[in-house]
């Protein structure tokens, strides 16, 4: 809900905007044809949300390719999604949160929380700034070329920062214990 109150004013002002969704039809957030139920019928029509579940990865590249602009409300702990976006450089909207700045980099923009709320799991969730969130992805709607040279760094930010061989490095990193230096005070209660 909070991407479809984000993206109503957006999709108002440009009336060539389509929104593709693809995510479950149901789950903590809601029932998703019901909120789209809620836009205007004129945007309502503008929206897609196609019930496929997984879909087939030459599907997924080729709707990333297709696409202006990647938004993404979500407070996900890595955010492959937009990794994969921004992999076909298409720039990406998120939020400030979790690891989502990380993964966006230079290939998009990230937006402020406007708030939390608790969920079921007893942890918060992280919602968007949702006017900030529009403006966002208004701006990179209405600067295509700045937008297309932001989208242009995703690749080569994927590419170094997102392989199995930077992954196993940074997990090595974790494993290796470092060298404790203890001061000499320390150092004698041990001792004794």
């Amino acid at each position: 809900p909070a991407l479809l109150r984000a993206m109503e004013p957006v999709m108002a002002s440009h009336e060539d905007v389509v929104l593709m969704l693809h995510c479950r039809t149901f789950d903590q957030g809601g029932f998703l044809p019901d909120s789209i139920s809620k836009l205007p019928a004129e945007i309502r029509s503008r929206v897609f949300a196609p019930n496929h579940g997984a879909m087939p990865r030459d599907i997924l590249v080729a709707l990333y390719n297709a696409a202006d602009v990647y938004a993404s409300v979500s407070a996900e702990g890595f955010g492959l999604t937009i990794a994969e976006a921004i992999a076909c450089g298409v720039p990406a909207v998120g939020l400030d949160y979790s690891a989502v700045p990380e993964v966006i980099g230079p290939a998009g923009k990230t937006v402020a929380v406007g708030r939390q709320l608790d969920n079921e799991y007893g942890h918060h969730w992280a919602l968007p700034d949702e006017q900030a969130f529009g403006e966002a992805v208004a701006y990179l709607l209405d600067h295509p070329s700045k937008a297309r040279a932001i989208g242009a760094l995703g690749p080569r930010h994927v590419a170094r920062n997102f392989t199995w061989t930077a992954a196993a490095d940074v997990m090595e990193g974790l494993l290796e214990p470092e060298p404790v230096q203890l001061h000499r005070a320390e150092a004698l209660e041990v001792a004794v």
